[in-house]
């Protein structure tokens, strides 16, 4: 167990010195990837996950979250890697910034479900602002992709308890 805590410490320590000054993460130092958001929703839950969600590390990329990521279905911010996390760490982070990351997501995921339980292709035909963007097309794998992020997103609800203790409404 030293050796895991160990490991956790210097994970974080690292993931430390990829913060930017403005809250985000970079993949291997301080740049952004991207507009960041997806990076800053990983490392804040890192962070969360390892009972530093008070951290400014945490705090402060939740921050970042609250005032830049942005979400459409048929837009290039349909970023559903992103958001899957971004989900999970802005529910433990809660209050205000969770309730409007909540109104942000959530009934752009269920209004884009079809009737047969799948997801519409995302970015309405445009290339979506993330790296790994191979869920936004057509094909079983996409299909399959889009359904895991979509319905692990809307269950962030029941499988986690805010780290800060507070209710979720």
């Amino acid at each position: 167990m030293k050796n895991l805590t160990r490991s956790v410490r210097a994970g974080l320590d690292y993931s430390a010195t990829c913060r930017n000054s403005n809250g985000a993460f970079g993949y291997s130092g301080p740049g952004l990837h991207g507009d960041g958001t997806t990076l800053a929703a990983v490392g804040a839950l890192s962070f969360q996950i390892w009972g530093k969600s008070s951290s400014k590390e945490a705090r402060g990329a939740c921050k970042f979250i609250d005032e830049n990521m942005k979400f459409g279905w048929n837009t290039a911010d349909a970023d559903l890697y992103g958001h899957y996390y971004a989900a999970q760490c802005m529910i433990n982070f809660g209050g205000d910034p969770w309730k409007r990351y909540n109104e942000k997501f959530r009934d752009e995921v269920l209004k884009n479900q079809r009737p047969d339980g799948s997801f519409k292709p995302v970015g309405g035909g445009q290339k979506l602002n993330a790296v790994g963007g191979s869920f936004a097309g057509s094909g079983k794998f996409a299909e399959h992709y889009r359904a895991c992020l979509s319905v692990l997103m809307l269950e962030v609800y029941y499988r986690f308890l805010p780290a800060t203790g507070a209710k979720t409404n």
